[in-house]
Parts: structure tokens; C-alpha cells; sequence
């Protein structure tokens, strides 16, 4: 297996968890129907839309996503594992869990405010919430910076080991 066919492997298993995480939420966007549908709803429906949408996108075209994220990889030739080629499959995989967490957060953090400001309701955020929303957009810059940028923080790894022995 080459590390792109290995990358599209983690992206559709990312695709399958984006889709479940979709999923769990449209419960809780069918219920409030019955009562009331605000403009909030048409932007809940959107979100949770486009939720499928690039599930379903990254399901079909991983390999095309895997050939973004590493483009200087032959989808053809064998790895020879090796240990840059284990660290930067192994970032970019660090980077996508990294990305599912935070996409998950900033879905409850987006219906959180969502609702708050439908149903007019006081919004009181308090320390630790703040900190977890903080937290949320560390963990997507995070993400968006091992995905994008495995072969750099590889090399940088493989430098400092070699000083190290």
C-alpha cells in the first residue's frame, strides 16, 4: 500500500464518522418543527445538508483529497516504510482524528448558539465554556496545520532525532 492509499482509507473512515455525527443530529433539529420554524431552522437545516453533503464527497472522492494532502506521493509505487514515511502517514492520521473532534465540538458550540438566540434566551457563557470554544478552534488550526503540513513537521522531526543520536 502506498501512503496515499492509506490516507484515503483514514478519509473514508473520516467520512463515515462526519455522516454518524450528522446523523446524531438531526434528531434534535426534526423535534423543535412541531413548534416553531424561524430562520434559525433553515440555518440548522443547512448545516446539518451540508453535514451530508461532504461526507458523502469525501466518500467518493478520497483518493483524490489523499492526492492534496501528500502531493509529491506516487499512488503507484509500494512504501518502503520507512521511518519519514511512518511519521507522515502517521501525522496526517493525528491530524484528521484532530479534525473529527473539532468538527464535532463546533457543531454542538454552533446548535448551542443557535438555539440561544432563537428562543431569545439569555446566554451565559461561563469560564469553562469559553475555554472549550477556545479549545475548539485550537484543535481545527491544529488539524488543518498536520494535515497540510506532515512533510515539513516530519522533516523537522527526523532533525532532531538525528541530532538526539
Amino acid at each position: 500500500m502506498s501512503n496515499i492509499q492509506i490516507i484515503a482509507i483514514i478519509i473514508r473512515l473520516f467520512s463515515i464518522s462526519l455522516f454518524v455525527i450528522t446523523l446524531n443530529a438531526l434528531p434534535q433539529f426534526i423535534s423543535p418543527l412541531r413548534y416553531n420554524v424561524n430562520i434559525l431552522t433553515y440555518i440548522h437545516a443547512a448545516v446539518l445538508l451540508s453535514g451530508f453533503i461532504i461526507s458523502i464527497l469525501i466518500w467518493i472522492f478520497p483518493q483524490t483529497i489523499a492526492k492534496k494532502i501528500l502531493p509529491n506521493e506516487n499512488e503507484v509505487t509500494e512504501v518502503k516504510w520507512n521511518n519519514d514515511s511512518i511519521a507522515s502517514t502517521g501525522i496526517v492520521v493525528l491530524g484528521i482524528f484532530f479534525l473529527y473532534r473539532a468538527i464535532s465540538d463546533f457543531s454542538y458550540w454552533f446548535v448551542f448558539m443557535l438555539y440561544a438566540i432563537g428562543n431569545n434566551a439569555p446566554v451565559k457563557i461561563e469560564p469553562l465554556d469559553k475555554i472549550s470554544i477556545y479549545v475548539t478552534i485550537i484543535e481545527f488550526a491544529l488539524s488543518i496545520y498536520l494535515i497540510l503540513g506532515s512533510r515539513g513537521i516530519t522533516n523537522l522531526i527526523m532533525k532532531f532525532r538525528g541530532r538526539l543520536q
